[in-house]
């Protein structure tokens, strides 16, 4: 530099010196470049030098985040980690430019340098790599937190906060993402040539042959039993659906991973690119399994291939909706595991959780849109319960509260796939129990053989064989249901706990929270005692041989018992164990033995009933003056058809402690007698022959037991009783049956000269 005195001396410009300046600038540098590297001596300073004192600041954040949960905390730990790995790749493209100028000089000073460098470099990668670790397992111990705060509230789209957040954080997360795509592409120039193609190039031709030649054959068993003629049983529709579903799994994800093989043996994929390869793969395979289980389910081209009746119309759009489906939750699973493997920023998770959820969202919309209202209940339900769904999802993202949004879009989606696998194995166990058991199936046949059993019994084994493989799928089904929920679905439960804290009253607690389980419990304890009792009666009662009184008893026991277990296990999830119950019932008593004694007697004269059976539904019975066919037998009164058709509703106490007269025999129907007064004794034994021959003559009379007909008095200078015992089929009919018989016998009598008595007759 010079003074401005000593410029006007030299008679200098300004312009002048600054191109003088410049070009000296220049010249320096090109010779510093052309000059080679001056020896380093011990107390120099060089890029991996001055990084060893973050070596040990390294290690103290490492320690310092396994102690802490705290979000700022961990953010500034995570700051620092960052800083350091940004130093270790600048030191890194340093040492890499020395290591360049050196390649250029030979002789033995230069080796040696060459072989400092390599080794300085070796140990700035290992702590660049330690760094990023670090970086990474911070940034995953906040999103953890963060997904673990699911009530937690951040900022919201439509607020500036969630804007300046994510813009904030971008140019950090986009240079990792950078690093990230850096680091793959040098691993693919650094691979052996031509290995590495030709190990490529293997793996995407046998994905091919997967792909085309293997999935042809895998799907050929199923094809050809399609295209066979006549009618396909229902065990092999339930089985190609199954298969079709797991070949369309299986293929896809095996030529995926093929081609990530290939990769690695070519040696074209870093540590990184390959977790996220696998996450590709994994991507692929939940893509597909949405795809053939939606297909298997009602959106398949065949129609006899489709669980539910769905039309060619609607099948085709469920396949497009099925697909946008596949796209979001693929692009999901691997937009949130580039973010766990580039360590990036809570903004951007929150962005994420946003974006997947309103996306989630929009295809729900559009499925309840395009396929609208269907008269069944449970496309009703289905529909109100996506519905609800939707709406909690776009509030949530609205209100700022994106992990909830995030966790209940993905819990909708994964409880569908759920239910669809559960669908298809229940049918699947259901078709081959009917099948096996069928009266030509080899389980039946066998089941005869060995052990005698009748065609009744073997169909309720079936019965209740498919039932309790169906409760295995169930129960697997939920177990799965509940594994994603895991630890957030019990952080869930424990937030909204604290919200309702036990309120003491007194000596006892009342929990909101318990309290609305044990209602919800309930509701679902009663909601599968009734699907229980549906099924024993449509599926169980029908194979077996009782009659019609037996198996009313049994379907009611059966109900008593399913809503008495719903009950208690309510009861159990309020938090009431055997000792509070048992106090509740003492308490109960004093009231019960007041208002509610009448009820409850009832209630056990009902049981009585159904466990003795002193009478049955469809016996003709006359209690209290009263006589009718019973039809049912309910908790408190048992519904009596009278001969005019009106019903009687008796108090089952009445049945139990008042006199009761059973008009009605198993397998003899109800029993008349007749009474008919003559004239004449000596015509008596003429007369008595005459009325069986006229009660045979009767439709309604049964051939066994035979009627019979005696003398059963003799009058002094009086007439001459004689009675008809006869059986009558129908108990309901038993005074039309009776008066039939009055009139044939008459007519009979008349027209065998026989004449009555003046007096009339007296029937019982």
């Amino acid at each position: 530099h010079c003074s401005n005195e000593l410029c006007r001396s030299e008679g200098m410009t300004a312009p002048y010196l600054l191109l003088r300046g410049l070009a000296a600038m220049a010249l320096a540098g090109l010779l510093i470049a052309a000059a080679p590297a001056p020896p380093s001596t011990p107390g120099s300073p060089t890029p991996a030098t001055a990084l060893e004192p973050q070596m040990g600041a390294l290690a103290t954040i490492r320690t310092q985040a396994s102690a802490t949960n705290d979000d700022a905390r961990l953010a500034g730990l995570q700051a620092q980690s960052a800083t350091i790995e940004a130093s270790g790749r600048h030191a890194e493209a340093m040492l890499r430019q020395n290591l360049a100028r050196l390649a250029r000089q030979h002789g033995q000073r230069a080796g040696a340098d060459r072989s400092r460098i390599t080794a300085q470099l070796a140990s700035t990668q290992a702590l660049t790599a330690e760094a990023g670790d670090v970086y990474v397992q911070i940034a995953e111990k906040r999103r953890t937190s963060f997904s673990v705060r699911v009530l937690r509230r951040y900022a919201s789209p439509l607020s500036p906060g969630f804007w300046t957040a994510l813009i904030g954080s971008g140019g950090a997360d986009f240079a990792r993402l950078d690093a990230l795509a850096d680091e793959a592409a040098a691993e693919v120039w650094a691979a052996p040539e031509p290995a590495g193609l030709a190990s490529l190039g293997v793996g995407i031709a046998v994905a091919v042959l997967i792909l085309l030649p293997g999935g042809w054959l895998a799907r050929l068993p199923a094809e050809r039993r399609s295209r066979r003629g006549g009618e396909t049983s229902a065990l092999a529709l339930s089985a190609a659906r199954l298969w079709l579903a797991i070949v369309g799994v299986l293929l896809p994800t095996l030529a995926a991973m093929a081609v990530r093989t290939g990769a690695a043996w070519g040696r074209l994929l870093s540590q990184r690119a390959d977790a996220l390869a696998g996450a590709v793969i994994a991507a692929i395979a939940w893509a597909a399994a949405i795809i053939v289980l939606g297909q298997a389910v009602g959106a398949s081209p065949r129609e006899d291939r489709r669980l539910l009746q769905l039309s060619d119309g609607e099948a085709r759009r469920a396949r497009y909706w099925l697909l946008w489906v596949a796209l979001v939750t693929a692009l999901g699973f691997l937009a949130a595991r580039l973010i766990y493997l580039t360590g990036a920023s809570i903004a951007l998770t929150v962005a994420l959780n946003a974006v997947q959820s309103l996306a989630y969202a929009a295809v729900a919309v559009m499925v309840l849109v395009s396929f609208g209202a269907r008269p069944s209940a449970l496309h009703g339900l289905i529909a109100l319960l996506l519905s609800l769904a939707v709406t909690a999802i776009v509030i949530a993202v609205l209100a700022g509260y994106e992990t909830l949004a995030a966790l209940i879009a993905g819990q909708v989606f994964w409880l569908g796939l759920i239910a669809a696998v559960a669908w298809l194995a229940a049918r699947l166990a259901d078709d081959a129990c009917q099948t096996l058991f069928h009266s030509g199936g080899v389980v039946r046949r066998a089941l005869k053989v060995m052990f005698g059993l009748s065609d009744s019994a073997i169909s309720q084994i079936g019965v209740l064989a498919a039932a309790g493989l169906q409760l295995l799928v169930v129960a697997g089904a939920l177990i799965l249901a509940l594994t994603p929920f895991g630890q957030s679905g019990a952080l869930l439960a424990a937030n909204f706990g604290r919200l309702g804290s036990p309120i003491r009253i007194g000596q006892a607690k009342v929990s909101p929270a318990a309290i609305a389980a044990g209602l919800i419990a309930l509701a679902a304890g009663l909601g599968i005692a009734r699907l229980v009792r549906d099924w024993f009666d449509r599926r169980y009662l029908p194979v077996t041989s009782w009659d019609v009184g037996l198996r009313t008893s049994a379907s009611t026991g059966v109900g008593y018992l399913s809503v008495l277990i719903a009950v208690v296990c309510a009861l159990g999830v309020m938090g009431l164990g055997f000792q509070q119950i048992v106090l509740i019932a003492s308490a109960l008593s004093v009231g019960i033995g007041f208002g509610l004694q009448q009820i409850v007697q009832n209630f056990v004269s009902g049981v009585i009933l159904l466990v003795e059976r002193p009478v049955k539904v469809g016996d003709w019975v006359c209690v209290d003056q009263m006589e009718g066919d019973i039809t049912r037998i309910r908790v408190r009164a048992t519904e009596l058809r009278m001969a005019d058709r009106t019903t009687v509703l008796v108090p089952n106490s009445e049945l139990i402690t008042k006199p009761v007269q059973n008009r009605t025999r198993v397998g003899l129907g109800t029993r008349v007698e007749l009474r008919l007064p003559i004239a004449d004794p000596s015509q008596a034994r003429r007369a008595l022959e005459v009325i069986l021959a006229a009660a045979a003559k009767d439709e309604g009379v049964r051939a066994e037991p035979a009627p019979q007909a005696f003398v059963e008095a003799i009058a002094v200078e009086g007439p001459t009783t004689l009675a008809l015992i006869a059986h009558l089929a129908d108990p309901a009919a038993r005074s039309l049956g009776r008066g039939r018989l009055y009139l044939a016998a008459i007519e009979a009598l008349g027209a065998a000269g026989i004449p009555l008595a003046g007096q009339g007759s007296k029937a019982s």
